[in-house]
């Protein structure tokens, strides 16, 4: 059984298994080399401990969706010029854990009846849900709604996370 990391964990080995959910697919680039024709996009995948880019080429594109949450083994991290590039290699598995529509659902359609989401809603109807929505956040405890808060709203000025770390603390 495969023993997975957390993206900031694998980072900073610089190798290792993860699991992840894309928040970002960049726009598709192609072009030629001596191998022949190339296609490529950069993805985002993400964890409640940090995010990671990864280049995809050619039939390995179709392979992520959008808010999809995937397990990623025997990836190939390399460090050129300072920076770390991750791609999937030809040794590399990717297993779809929880599709995209599935993972979006968890916030998207709470129950009528459970009231353990109505504080993560009203976060996402101050502060606009394409940002919640987009990374496919599950409500959790509070420590992992903090750091899943925390992870998706970086784009957000500081009192709009000052304002939700507050909110939280005055929910528990």
């Amino acid at each position: 059984m495969t023993e997975f990391l957390s993206i900031a964990d694998a980072k900073q080995a610089m190798k290792g298994d993860f699991v992840g959910i894309v928040s970002k697919i960049g726009d598709l680039k192609a072009g030629t080399s001596a191998k022949g024709d190339w296609t490529m996009k950069l993805i985002t995948l993400e964890d409640g401990s940090g995010t990671v880019d990864m280049a995809l080429f050619n039939d390995d594109i179709d392979k992520f969706k959008l808010g999809g949450k995937y397990e990623i083994e025997n990836p190939w991290w390399k460090k050129k010029d300072g920076n770390l590039s991750l791609a999937l290699g030809q040794y590399a598995k990717v297993k779809l854990v929880t599709p995209a529509d599935e993972v979006q659902q968890t916030i998207t359609e709470p129950s009528a009846t459970s009231q353990d989401k109505k504080p993560l809603l009203e976060i996402m109807d101050a502060f606009g849900r394409e940002h919640i929505d987009s990374v496919g956040l599950k409500q959790g405890d509070g420590n992992q709604m903090q750091n899943s808060l925390h992870m998706m709203m970086g784009s957000i000025a500081m009192e709009a996370i000052q304002f939700t770390l507050e909110y939280l603390e005055s929910k528990t």
